[in-house]
């Protein structure tokens, strides 16, 4: 008997010692991202308000609110119908990777999986961080920004944004791995969730020049694989565009048309949120909305002079024309409505920010900046999820 549970014991000897490799440090931050979000659930700051009951009588609940409606209807329906809206072509402004996977998987399964997604985006944004020359803690800090993040409802619901930011990191961790094909699916996944997906194509642009410099040529052609991989998520959608509307740019063109959105300046959202502050129900949620706005912003200078020596010095520069060139579309994109309307949850996705603040700020400061993280995470979930304007 003793002989054979000593023989049981060496035959599960390897799979122990995987086990005990496996990080478990992400649990504590995905445990207390689910905790705000039931917290936000159970106690709501307003009066639940039931959205648009005439074209989602069934489906507007819970964590299922705003723009996830619109995904599952477009899943369930298709771009040429959605019940209860006579502005059908409002719908093609969401890109088709989350409708499909309603369409192929049903919401709640898909629901699910988005909780995997989270997990897998904070083990990636450490990984990176590392090679960005941030120390382990600082890597796990990060992380923990990331998911008690102002926009933190929106990467547990059926949003385009915890897809964006998952593809763009996979096909990232791909494109460090030399695996070409993979890195280039991933990247079209990537363009195909958002419009601004198509910024992926910054890592295999720099990939690319670096190589020619250098000349690593097998780096060159592998760096084009990926590249034209992230072109192609875009580019398949312009020609479904092109085929059904006659409008390979209707996805723009609706932003515009349906849903009033526009370019500006980048410093206009600032000065239309402190005008619009003195409105009554308004004030306090502009004032938080610009503070973790700014605070995005600071982010962003931090991520130019990380501490710590990074692996790739081209690598290093990819994360920063990448989110660089984000914030700035972030803030000169104005959607109609309370300035902020999109800002948060967009710039969300921009991971190298989590990396310059986790990196740059002393510890004290670090943690305000966190407490203000969950306190908001807190707020626009229990707006959101009770049908009040968060977006």
């Amino acid at each position: 008997m003793a002989h054979a549970l000593d023989t049981n014991r060496r035959e599960l000897q390897p799979a122990i010692q995987w086990l005990r490799k496996v990080p478990t440090w992400w649990v504590y931050p995905f445990v207390v991202h689910l905790l705000i979000l039931t917290a936000a659930t159970r106690f709501p700051l307003l009066f639940h308000v039931k959205i648009f009951p005439e074209s989602y009588p069934n489906i507007a609940s819970g964590w299922f609110q705003w723009d996830s409606l619109w995904f599952i209807n477009i899943g369930r329906f298709g771009y040429t119908h959605v019940p209860g809206q006579r502005n059908v072509q409002a719908a093609v402004a969401f890109f088709p990777f989350v409708p499909l996977l309603v369409h192929y998987f049903e919401q709640w399964i898909v629901l699910i999986v988005t909780q995997i997604v989270l997990i897998i985006s904070m083990l990636l944004i450490k990984y990176i961080g590392e090679r960005a020359g941030l120390s382990y803690v600082q890597a796990i800090q990060a992380a923990w920004l990331f998911a008690l993040s102002p926009a933190a409802i929106f990467y547990s619901t059926i949003y385009a944004e915890p897809w964006t930011l998952f593809c763009t990191l996979a096909s990232v961790f791909f494109g460090i791995k030399r695996r070409w094909w993979l890195a280039a699916m991933l990247g079209a996944m990537t363009a195909s969730t958002q419009g601004t997906g198509v910024l992926i194509g910054l890592f295999p642009l720099i990939r690319c020049i670096n190589s020619v410099v250098k000349k690593y040529w097998r780096d060159f052609w592998g760096a084009i694989v990926w590249g034209l991989g992230c072109a192609l998520g875009l580019a398949a959608y312009m020609v479904y565009l092109a085929a059904t509307r006659h409008d390979p740019l209707a996805f723009s063109h609706a932003q515009s048309i349906s849903w009033h959105a526009h370019w500006t300046w980048p410093w206009t959202v600032f000065v239309n949120a402190y005008k619009q502050m003195g409105l009554i129900g308004n004030g306090i949620l502009i004032l938080i909305c610009i503070i973790m706005e700014i605070v995005y912003v600071i982010g962003v200078i931090l991520v130019w002079n990380i501490r710590g020596v990074p692996i790739s010095k081209p690598e290093k520069l990819s994360h920063l024309l990448y989110v660089t060139s984000g914030l700035i579309i972030t803030l000169c994109f104005y959607p109609a409505g309370p300035p902020f309307q999109s800002g948060i949850r967009i710039a969300s996705i921009y991971y190298p920010v989590y990396l310059g603040l986790a990196n740059r700020l002393p510890n004290w400061l670090f943690g305000v900046v966190m407490i203000c993280f969950a306190c908001t995470a807190f707020v626009g979930s229990s707006l959101f999820i009770h049908g009040n304007f968060y977006q």
